[in-house]
């Protein structure tokens, strides 16, 4: 018998290496957690997982020695392309990969930036002028526009690296907390919060780059994430690069092949989009594309079900087919339409056990129109011109106006004259189909042919390509204009000069220059056509800066009308989209009674759209994501909000709106904004608009009367003839209420969301779908009986619907201080001190104002003077008193590198100090201490105070974070990059002087000289 003896290290060995086991075991796991795509580069682009793995290339690259295994080798022309629905979630996140970068970081003649990585909203780019690598995310937010926020930055750590070296890079970001942070070879080097980050779904074609064109080299083990990374996975990513790749390699699920149907069946074989239309009570006939691919017999019932706009069953049947091997044939279907309305048909396969289930067709059901479109109509549109089906089909419907834009183009100067002097005129074809349906026209004059440029030619280009956006030339201009309106003046009554001028792919020039060409625009055609109407200027909604330069230019004095272009989102919800528009539209209005003809001027919207899923289930077709990595179908709610959107416009006034686009979209076709299937079948969203046209066309909006009990929507419509009224209503998504009132024994009918008529109601029911109630009694009777009537919610609102507000400073409470004793308050002069204003005329000169980052990016709306914020006087210098002088801007690396480091000595003139006010500000502001002030006392003892970013300070471009102590001041501002106003966030804090009986003789402002700036606006105190 034998006895063994195992010494307590031995044991303690063993348990030690049991634990790390385990904890590798448990790191593995971690890791595995979420990730969405890896790309290991192992002699392809091929990636090991993804949700999404078609469409993922490096088409042309070729593959080296990476840092585990081989890596891309990424050039100018050779890149990384990855498909983000599926693999990339902007809400949440983490990115990972290794770089071998060919370019020396340190080389700041390099261009403008390198990409990293990059997709919309959302980049990774270094800047070799400021040796910086920036993550940048950005976002359209109401009012301000489009913002990126570039404030994630590395502090100068990447450009210590060198070209030929292996380094490793991880991004994480949460759009819920804001949070964004960028590690470096594992350590984190920056990390900030910001409301720019994108949290919607990927809903079309759009790719992550990697390895842009100046950011080549060779990458490695690009992982990606659908949460964020801790710090320690981060540290395990970038020290165990061939472990990680191996646990990756070994633990990730094999890529899910969809699993093929025992009979291949596919959409309805297309028709004359005409024919998609059928009229209530008739059949829709479709022929079903079926194929046997497999080597055996096929012989099962398929099973064919027709549903509604709410997807409920109307009617099925079944049929039985037996197809032989590798057979093919189309299988009738015949369905009659029981309504008005919007219907699909779904093939249902079930074979032992499983059962496989599509949408294969889909039709609308519409009486043929009894008369032509009304000229009067409020209802335009984009239908694609250069195919008659289209034209035939948005007849059939009873559409009217048309905008002569890209689905026209034939009023365009550069197609009318191509050449100067070549009068062509080729594109009459288009309006001669219109005339034959009697579609009005809206004409556009827009686009510079190559020849005249008011600043030379242009090359020529080969072929109808986009024309040109530069200036033209205005005698060219003037006569194209004459001509042109005097050609078509017994066809198109209204004109429309040019298309969305703030955007630089129309127009390359100024405000001012708009303005001198709307003028020769608007008299050349009114000399040609004394009666015509000419609109201005086609323009986006939130360039609001880039309007009123052109108005001030006299862009609103010589046209009719105005014309701008809203686009808005079924995610929303009504109050969010009305009060945005109501904002808009008043800007307009604003401008034309200032600078134009009065806020009466007309303002068409002459494009808008909705964003929409296709409606069919299973949709399998070219650049549509796999099924998992779909969005949900919204297409219901997007016809909801196209009903709703329509009827708040009239509300506000607006005269007509075109919707973009009838046509099919085969680049994107799950989720567009065409109003049209990829079958060329109408959407609901364009069914409900038919709708909407067919019950209140023609009729007045009287007024809106909006109730807080479901928050009910009622919009009454006045007939022509004092014939009565129509109420449209609707109440919060899924809510429910009943009305009381003496409406129900006035009402004629009950109108259906797809325009079904009914029995006039006993009960007044109103729920989230949009319905009609026709009314005999006239328009203000009607509105006084909603405001009266006695409404019960039956249902209450799902979720949390209310409109977001902006971020707002002005409920945080005054510092009692000030108002305990304000006798006692006193403010500090800083004329001897301040070295910058708050205008930047030029950037990076040195001098100026701000943060010397030029005039679209400082704080000139500061207002000056004796002012109140949070209850302390403040008294800010007015530069234009002190030589230009109004704030001490001292060092920062990203924007101030050549700045001074500190400001000493700043005078309190031995005062005895209760507490300190500090306005102050922070540029390129990250979490941590960006500078700090020395009190000095009298008695030669002396404070810190660290400046900390988070806590008792901010970066200038964010407003109050949760748990910081200072308090923002909005400070709007309108010189921004994009021309849109914006609004940035200077700084109050209060500090407690714990020596207050020792009195202080002065106070050094000092940068930490990090990439930070630190400025100081004023400093006041209270005893």
């Amino acid at each position: 018998m034998f006895t063994i003896r195992l010494d307590s290290s031995i044991l303690r060995l063993a348990a030690c290496v049991a634990s790390l086991l385990a904890l590798a075991s448990q790191s593995r796991a971690d890791l595995l957690d979420g990730v969405t795509a890896y790309l290991p580069f192992d002699g392809s682009a091929a990636p090991r997982y993804a949700i999404t793995a078609n469409g993922i290339n490096a088409a042309g690259a070729t593959y080296d020695a990476g840092i585990a295994g081989q890596g891309v080798v990424t050039t100018k022309e050779h890149f990384v392309a990855i498909p983000l629905a599926g693999n990339f979630v902007r809400k949440c996140g983490s990115i990972s990969f290794w770089i071998k970068p060919s370019w020396d970081p340190a080389d700041a003649s390099a261009g403008t930036f390198r990409s990293l990585l990059g997709t919309d909203n959302f980049a990774l780019n270094y800047q070799p002028s400021k040796h910086c690598l920036f993550f940048m995310t950005g976002k359209t937010k109401p009012v301000t526009g489009y913002d990126w926020d570039y404030r994630a930055a590395d502090n100068h750590v990447m450009a210590r690296w060198n070209a030929g070296e292996w380094h490793h890079i991880a991004l994480t970001w949460d759009a819920p907390s804001g949070s964004k942070t960028i590690y470096l070879d594992g350590k984190q080097v920056s990390s900030n919060t910001t409301d720019l980050i994108r949290d919607d779904a990927v809903t079309g074609n759009e790719k992550l780059f990697a390895g842009g064109p100046d950011a080549a080299g060779v990458y490695d083990e690009l992982i990606i994430w659908n949460r964020v990374l801790s710090a320690e996975e981060v540290a395990q990513l970038a020290s165990r690069p061939a472990e990680t790749a191996h646990e990756l390699m070994d633990g990730l699920p094999t890529i899910k092949t969809v699993e093929e149907w025992p009979i291949a069946i596919g959409l309805a074989k297309a028709k004359p989009y005409q024919d998609l239309i059928v009229e209530p009570g008739h059949p829709f006939d479709a022929s079903i594309p079926a194929v046997n691919r497999s080597a055996s017999p096929w012989q099962g019932t398929i099973t064919f079900t027709l549903l509604d706009v709410h997807e409920s069953v109307r009617a099925t049947y079944a049929v039985s087919e037996n197809m032989p091997a590798g057979g093919a044939q189309n299988i009738p279907v015949s369905f009659k339409a029981p309504e008005r309305g919007i219907f699909k048909i779904r093939a249902n396969v079930t074979q032992n056990g499983k059962t496989w289930i599509r949408d294969v067709a889909s039709f609308a059901a519409w009486p043929q129109p009894g008369a032509p479109p009304l000229v009067s109509s409020f209802f335009g549109n984009h239908v694609n011109a250069w195919s008659h089906e289209m034209l035939a089909e948005a007849s059939r419907l009873g559409l009217g106006w048309q905008r002569d834009h890209n689905m026209l183009q034939t009023t365009w100067f550069s197609r009318v004259e191509p050449d100067k002097g070549n009068w062509a005129w080729k594109n009459d074809f288009q309006l001669e189909a219109l005339k034959a349906d009697h579609m009005p026209v809206l004409g556009q004059l827009f686009g510079t042919p190559y020849w005249a440029p008011a600043t030379g030619a242009l090359p020529k280009p080969v072929g109808d390509t986009y024309p040109y956006g530069a200036p033209p030339e205005l005698d060219a201009f003037r006569e194209y204009v004459a001509r042109t309106v005097n050609r078509y003046k017994d066809s198109i009554r209204v004109w429309e000069i040019w298309n969305e001028p703030e955007v630089s792919m129309f127009w390359n020039g100024s405000p001012e220059q708009l303005a001198s060409m709307i003028k020769t625009a608007c008299l050349a055609a009114k000399e040609a056509d004394p009666t015509c109407t000419v609109l201005q200027c086609a323009y986006t909604s939130d360039a609001w800066k880039w309007h009123e330069l052109a108005a001030r230019a006299g862009a609103f004095q010589y046209a009719d009308g105005i014309s701008m272009h809203y686009y808005y989102d079924a995610a929303d919800t009504p109050e969010k989209n009305y009060d945005h528009l109501s904002m808009t539209v008043k800007h307009f209005r604003e401008l034309a009674n200032r600078y134009g003809r009065g806020s009466g001027t007309p303002i068409w919207n002459t494009e808008c759209g909705i964003g929409s899923t296709t409606w069919l289930l299973g949709l399998d077709v070219p650049n549509v994501p796999p099924s998992g990595a779909r969005p949900p179908q919204n297409a219901w709610k997007a016809a909801v909000r196209q009903v709703q959107f329509d009827a708040q416009q009239q509300s506000l006034g607006i005269v007509r709106s075109f919707a973009y686009l009838q046509n099919i979209d085969s680049g994107s076709p799950y989720f567009n904004t065409s109003t049209l299937e990829v079958t060329g079948s109408p959407k609901p969203a364009l069914m409900a608009r038919v709708a909407l046209a067919s019950q209140v066309d023609g009729a007045r909006c009287a007024g809106l009367v909006r109730r807080p009990e479901g928050r009910l929507w009622a919009m009454v419509y006045e007939k022509p003839h004092n014939n009565g009224c129509v109420v449209l209503w609707w109440v919060a998504d899924g809510a429910k209420v009943t009305v009381q009132s003496p409406l129900v024994r006035v009402a004629s009918k009950f109108v259906d969301f797809m325009g079904n008529d009914h029995a006039s109601p006993s009960a007044l029911s109103v729920c989230d779908e949009p319905s009609y109630l026709h009314v005999n009694a006239p328009a203000q009777r009607v509105i006084s009986l909603l405001l009266s009537a006695r409404i019960t919610v039956v249902e209450s609102p799902t979720g949390n619907q209310a409109p977001s507000s902006t971020q707002s400073t002005t409920t945080l409470p005054d510092y009692p201080a000030p108002k305990e004793d304000p006798a006692g308050c006193f403010t500090i002069d800083l004329r001897p001190y301040v070295n910058m204003g708050f205008y930047d005329a030029v950037a990076g000169d040195g001098t100026g104002g701000w943060a010397d980052e030029g005039p679209l990016n400082c704080l000139s709306t500061m207002p000056t003077g004796r002012r109140i914020f949070y209850g302390v006087p403040f008294d800010i210098i007015d530069p234009d008193n002190n030589g230009g002088k109004s704030i001490i801007t001292l060092r920062g690396k990203s924007a101030t590198p050549s700045f001074p480091s500190e400001m000493p000595g700043i005078s309190l003139g031995n005062k005895t100090v209760r507490a300190l006010y500090f306005l102050q500000a922070a540029v390129w502001g990250s979490r941590g201490v960006a500078g700090s002030y020395v009190v000095h006392y009298t008695d030669k003892q002396s404070i810190t105070i660290p400046i900390d970013l988070g806590v008792n300070s901010g970066d200038w471009w964010s407003g109050y974070q949760a748990g910081e102590q200072s308090k923002p001041i909005a400070i709007p501002v309108t010189n921004t990059a994009d021309g849109k106003p914006a609004t940035r966030y200077p700084r109050v804090w209060e500090w407690q002087n714990p020596r207050r009986d020792i009195p202080i003789a002065a106070i050094d402002f000092l940068s930490a000289g990090t990439n930070t700036t630190p400025i100081l606006i004023a400093i006041s105190g209270a005893r």
